[in-house]
């Protein structure tokens, strides 16, 4: 399927390494300078790129999106794992065409909210197969506690207390997630009521990376790429992947940037 001038969108059924289908899209414009590989949260799907796959079309930026196992048009198997390794063998089919139908172009990962968390790991695994990571208000929470901060957006300062301290957050910062070298961007709003924005704070603070940039926007909430209205968002992430691109290979960046429109 083509959509607009030179944008082509493909959408394919695949099959992960348990042999479980997975339903990937991708949108490709006519000269690709690079490929970014969207990882969702669970409870959405790759459909939510759509807008982002566009602005970046226009930079020559082709953009795949797999529906992990469970999600939008993807099977669901009987056995189950663990939330982080359940889903690691799905983005790494996804990677694995991407590269196969752009092989040796710039391969830059991006993720959302838990989702986020998962292309963390893929990444501090496969660290020499990336130029880049994008991780837009990830959450270091489990889903679990996601999924009580939404139903209840007015816990109290103890009780969101509590329930970090139930997640966890230094645990996991000690572990594989401060291993990251990668140049990174973290993108996350202000008042997102689902994953604290100190949830990227920390994940700035503790990596490795010696490129490192950290956006807040003031006055967005969870959902930042998929709004219609936040198009400065899909711009900010545009234009850091074509920094990266014209970047020599030793720069250095580490900032924080407040950004209110």
């Amino acid at each position: 399927m083509t959509e607009g001038s030179g944008l082509s969108v493909v959408e394919e059924f695949v099959e992960s390494r348990d042999r479980t289908k997975l339903f990937l899209r991708s949108w490709r414009p006519g000269h690709v300078r690079a490929v970014l590989v969207a990882v969702h949260e669970p409870g959405s799907d790759g459909a939510r790129y759509r807008c982002l796959a566009e602005t970046l079309a226009v930079r020559g930026i082709a953009t795949w999106a797999i529906d992990l196992r469970g999600c939008g048009r993807s099977h669901a198997p009987h056995r189950k794992s663990g939330s982080i390794g359940r889903h690691l063998p799905d983005v790494e089919t996804m990677v694995n065409h991407a590269v196969q139908r752009h092989p040796k172009t710039p391969l830059f990962m991006c993720g959302h909210g838990f989702g986020a968390v998962i292309a963390c790991h893929h990444a501090v695994r496969n660290e020499a197969a990336l130029d880049g990571l994008v991780c837009e208000a990830i959450a270091l929470d489990p889903p679990w506690a996601a999924a009580i901060r939404r139903r209840h957006p007015g816990l109290s300062g103890v009780f969101r207390l509590a329930l970090a301290l139930l997640c966890g957050f230094e645990r996991r910062l000690r572990g594989p997630l401060n291993e990251l070298s990668l140049p990174l961007l973290l993108l996350h709003g202000a008042e997102d009521r689902i994953a604290s924005p100190s949830d990227s704070e920390r994940l700035h603070s503790h990596v490795r990376s010696t490129d490192k940039t950290l956006q807040l926007f003031e006055g967005y909430d969870h959902p930042l790429v998929d709004d219609p209205g936040h198009a400065l968002v899909r711009d900010k992430i545009g234009q850091w992947i074509e920094a990266q691109l014209d970047a020599s290979s030793c720069r250095q960046r580490i900032g924080i940037e407040y950004i209110n429109e």
